[in-house]
């Protein structure tokens, strides 16, 4: 059964064919406190869709994007909601908003430019509850 998108709040877009990436969705998804995250690669047609839908021109593989209610995040500041939706030993990571934009999402292309190299071959298998929350 397709999933209807239309009243979903949240979503976390991640670079599917990364390990990294991989291994931070299996993060969030056992570090959440309210399950209220869908997941979808951006290698999907579905992301292209929303993305685009949601104004955004083009979209970045090395970029990871986080929807909520409407509005899309990217880099550091998407980081940066996501743990908002973390349990309260993630939450800590809120102090870093008050580092300036420009210096976080320098730290964040930092990671990102070499985050193949950091978590070599890691493919996340959802557990069967979690793959309701994965579109595309």
């Amino acid at each position: 059964m397709p999933l209807d998108n239309s009243n979903i709040e949240t979503i976390l877009f991640y670079d599917g064919d990364c390990g990294f990436c991989n291994s931070m969705v299996a993060l969030v998804l056992k570090n959440e406190r309210d399950h209220s995250i869908h997941f979808c690669a951006l290698q999907s047609d579905k992301a292209t869709e929303i993305l685009s839908k949601s104004g955004l021109k083009t979209i970045d593989p090395v970029t990871m994007y986080f929807f909520d209610r409407g509005k899309v995040s990217n880099r550091s500041d998407a980081a940066l909601k996501v743990a908002l939706h973390l349990r309260w030993n993630y939450r800590w990571l809120r102090i870093f908003r008050f580092i300036p934009k420009g210096l976080r999402d320098a730290a964040y292309d930092l990671v990102a430019k070499r985050r193949k190299k950091l978590r070599k071959g890691f493919c996340f298998v959802p557990e069967e509850g979690q793959r309701l929350r994965f579109i595309g």
